[in-house]
């Protein structure tokens, strides 16, 4: 169980969360979005222990995680692949083995973990060459086994489809399923929201420092269902709408130079809730 009671964080006089109630059971894939400077980012860091809370109570599995506990630690795994952990100067597997005597894996389990996650990531062949000669797909795919390798009970993922190509996103995604179905406890940070429809159970909007909005997985799933159709008029102005994407758009409309219809975002989602 993860809970949240009255968590306020300020840094410098300015809240950045402010009276945070949240609880979420075990076992739950958690999708979080909301604006830059939303406060998404200093929830999980909250969460992992990484900063104090100003006030407040958080326990994540009877954990309190700012005191850094060991035991809490091996359980926890905090993923953002643009704070990287790997030499570049060294293959990944090198790391890899580093780890495993850290978290004091037998040889065994590590090479089946190994084996399993390269396989899942399709990264088997690229961790033994030099992390500098990889694509940054291929070094995200990398980062996530080394955050991984120790089989932690609570993955926290912040933005983690940064810039990461088609492929290596789908590579991705299909982890994250993966890792679902072994019944862990999942927060993934990411603006795209076709992602999100895809794994999570819920999903919590933030804004301001605040929680706006919590959707259920039956609500989510009407998020599949939406596009965002864009007009261009003849005299430059514009219009947008969101609609169900089985409805055929208004082309009744007068002096229509052009139609796009492209999937929703955060931002659409903001803008009808707040």
């Amino acid at each position: 169980m993860i809970e949240f009671s009255e968590v306020t964080l300020k840094i410098k006089d300015k809240t950045i969360l402010s009276e945070i109630n949240l609880s979420i059971p075990d076992n739950k894939t958690i999708g979080i979005v909301g604006k830059n400077g939303s406060g998404k980012s200093s929830f999980l860091k909250v969460m992992a222990g990484i900063i104090k809370p100003t006030n407040g109570k958080v326990k994540v599995f009877n954990y309190i995680p700012h005191k850094k506990n060991k035991e809490f630690l091996k359980q926890i795994s905090f993923v953002n692949p643009q704070k990287g952990i790997l030499d570049y100067s060294l293959p990944a597997i090198d790391f890899y083995k580093f780890l495993a005597k850290v978290y004091k894996i037998n040889k065994k389990d590590f090479m089946n973990k190994v084996e399993y996650f390269g396989k899942m990531l399709d990264i088997k062949d690229k961790i033994h060459q030099p992390v500098r000669l990889l694509s940054f797909g291929e070094r995200v795919k990398c980062e996530v086994l080394a955050k991984l390798i120790h089989s932690p009970k609570l993955i926290i993922l912040d933005e983690p489809f940064i810039g990461i190509d088609v492929d290596s996103k789908n590579k991705l995604i299909e982890f994250l399923k993966m890792q679902k179905k072994e019944r862990k406890t999942i927060f993934i940070v990411t603006h795209e929201i076709n992602i999100l429809s895809e794994i999570v159970d819920e999903l919590i909007i933030f804004d301001k420092g605040k929680i706006l909005r919590r959707f259920k997985e039956s609500e989510i799933e009407h998020f599949k269902e939406l596009k965002k159709v864009d007009y261009v008029f003849s005299d430059g102005t514009t219009k947008s709408e969101i609609i169900n994407k089985f409805k055929v758009p208004d082309i009744s409309l007068k002096n229509i130079k052009s139609i796009q219809i492209n999937d929703i975002t955060i931002e659409d989602i903001l803008r009808e809730l707040v």
